[in-house]
């Protein structure tokens, strides 16, 4: 299928935690999706990421992924921008701050700086940090899920990114 994320089948497709099942194929599905959009489609995740789990399919083999693999690659994928790897995880539209793989800390910008300087443009109020405890809970993994994708959602809840989806929709690209 040209011009999206490939879609992959898993002999392993659901991980199960209590009352919770978690689809696998789906959510990196869903992953690559928001790559591609914050990214290119070069880059997406393989399933052989997630090879392990055809063996060991649960939630500790997952979190393991997450944790070595996955985060890593986002990491590098996105020179550490916190902020989009928050889009590419869902961290963004997760009510509950326990199942956020990146939470959000106060900077304290003014504590480094000090004065009455304008820092915002330059200095984001905002440290991020990554939720061990978000890699055991399956609830994490099941918030990836959105309500439905389309890359100007995505960018447009970014403030800074409001520019570039203007400017998308001037010349016309079409989103997802």
């Amino acid at each position: 299928m040209q011009g999206s994320a490939p879609v992959f089948v898993f002999a392993y497709e659901k991980i199960t935690q209590g009352e919770q099942t978690l689809d696998v194929g789906r959510m990196v599905e869903i992953i690559n999706q928001r790559i591609e959009c914050l990214y290119d489609r070069e880059h997406t995740i393989g399933h052989a990421y997630f090879m392990p789990l055809k063996e060991n399919p649960t939630i500790k083999v997952l979190a393991s992924i997450f944790e070595n693999k996955i985060i890593p690659l986002l990491q590098e994928y996105f020179y550490e921008d916190y902020r989009k790897i928050q889009l590419v995880l869902g961290d963004n539209g997760k009510e509950n701050p326990k199942h956020k793989f990146i939470v959000d800390l106060p900077g304290g910008r003014e504590k480094i700086f000090g004065g009455n300087i304008d820092l915002q443009e330059f200095v984001p109020d905002v440290k991020y940090q990554i939720n061990p405890d978000a890699f055991s809970t399956l609830a994490s993994y099941i918030g990836i899920f959105p309500v439905p994708i389309n890359c100007k959602m995505l960018f447009s809840q970014v403030s800074i990114y409001k520019p570039l989806v203007e400017s998308f929709m001037r010349t016309s690209v079409r989103f997802l």
